[in-house]
């Protein structure tokens, strides 16, 4: 399995540890997590709460996911295919669409505009060996606290 660069966006990002097993979480039937655990970068979906500690690299194949109602650093708010794009346009490229098409999402999600909140953003993005041996070609936004933990969705939570 290959994996998909995380970019921090927030600068001062506190991470901050928590326990999640090694196993993979449950969902509800509404497709909602009900147990922690560590999920494959290609199975987040929009509203999955995401655990981001000091043990994240740049790269990763697998992220440490919570249930909402439990302590966490971030939600995914949207999957963003980037499949209009055949070569592999460099991490900066990239960067910028990812910049560009999750802050167009934040207010939809949270509630209220990216400058209005007390929230940041931050971004996934494909690596080249992703997206060139897996076509993976999906950018994953998330809202994060600046520097807090955040424990509930942020979705409609207009934070």
């Amino acid at each position: 399995m290959h994996t998909r660069r995380l970019v921090l966006a927030l600068a001062a990002l506190v991470l901050m540890a928590a326990a999640c097993s090694n196993d993979e979480p449950d969902r509800d039937e509404d497709g909602r997590l009900t147990s922690a655990g560590d999920l494959s970068v290609f199975d987040l979906v929009e509203g999955d709460c995401v655990v981001l500690d000091e043990s994240l690299e740049a790269a990763n194949e697998t992220l440490p996911v919570v249930p909402c109602d439990q302590p966490h650093q971030g939600e995914v708010y949207a999957l963003v295919d980037v499949d209009d794009i055949d070569a592999y346009p460099g991490e900066r490229e990239l960067s910028d669409r990812a910049e560009l098409e999750c802050i167009s999402r934040f207010a939809d999600y949270v509630g209220v505009d990216l400058a209005d909140s007390t929230l940041y953003y931050t971004y996934m993005i494909p690596s080249i060996r992703g997206w060139q041996e897996d076509d993976d070609r999906t950018v994953v936004c998330m809202a994060v606290g600046a520097g807090q933990t955040l424990e509930g969705s942020v979705e409609g939570s207009s934070s």
